[in-house]
């Protein structure tokens, strides 16, 4: 009884972080759908269409489970199940430090690079949402759809970084970044494998500034031989008019 209550309670959480964050207006609303040119890619930026928190005492696998459920429950009260070539979606998911000041209310984005068939692409999401995220102990997850210019057969997750605006230090113990099929849109079983992204963090990051508009970095890049590059492949079973290939198959 208690997990069918837990479930109530983080899946009306999760509608209402939905309906708000399609209406709300925040400071990054600016930022939304812009482009900013680097010297690698072009990267995107976005904001989750999804967002779930849950309390240490609900274990990841309850948690992921719940998540998939609502984000099945988001696709079809959105008529959202088709698969499209170019819409593909990702999770992020983080875990606060369950110590005294470990969490944070300052401005969190993450960077996400990925590799595909039609080369590198970079997205950039903004994870403040309606309601307290990063509270002390708390896992949040984050559903994010991306679309791509071109139509796409496969996707890997290469790597991803994590940051903090302002002076409000944020201690955080887990940073995940999968796709998998039962996030995509349509049936699983149009599609083939996963990429996960799990860097070991141990025993904890810490991200901090010395100004209030200053942003602090953790980028799984810098610690390569800690899991930091993604691992996997999703792709499509059969995907329509497929572009043409870059790199390895």
């Amino acid at each position: 009884m208690k997990t069918l209550n837990n479930f109530k309670k983080y899946v009306l959480i999760a509608a209402c972080t939905i309906v708000i964050t399609s209406c709300e207006k925040s400071e990054v609303d600016t930022e939304i759908n812009t482009i900013e040119t680097t010297d690698e890619v072009v990267t995107k930026t976005v904001k989750p269409f999804l967002h779930m928190s849950f309390d240490a005492d609900v274990s990841e696998e309850e948690a992921s489970a719940m998540f998939n459920k609502a984000l099945e429950e988001y696709y079809n009260k959105n008529a959202l199940s088709k698969i499209s070539t170019k819409n593909w979606t990702y999770r992020i998911t983080t875990r606060t430090g369950n110590s005294k000041y470990d969490d944070t209310d300052g401005a969190v984005k993450s960077t996400v690079r990925f590799r595909t068939n039609t080369g590198a692409h970079t997205w950039t999401v903004y994870l403040d949402n309606t309601g307290n995220d990063r509270e002390k102990g708390q896992t949040d997850y984050y559903g994010i759809d991306i679309t791509f210019d071109q139509s796409l057969r496969w996707v890997e997750l290469r790597s991803a970084s994590i940051s903090l605006k302002g002076k409000d230090k944020w201690v955080f113990n887990k940073f995940k970044v999968d796709m998998t099929k039962l996030m995509q849109p349509g049936s699983e079983s149009n599609y083939l494998g996963g990429s996960l992204l799990e860097p070991v963090i141990n025993p904890a990051g810490s991200l901090d500034n010395n100004s209030t508009n200053g942003w602090d970095t953790w980028d799984s890049r810098y610690d390569s031989a800690n899991n930091g590059y993604g691992t996997g492949r999703i792709s499509l079973k059969q995907p329509s008019n497929p572009p043409g290939d870059v790199g390895s198959n």
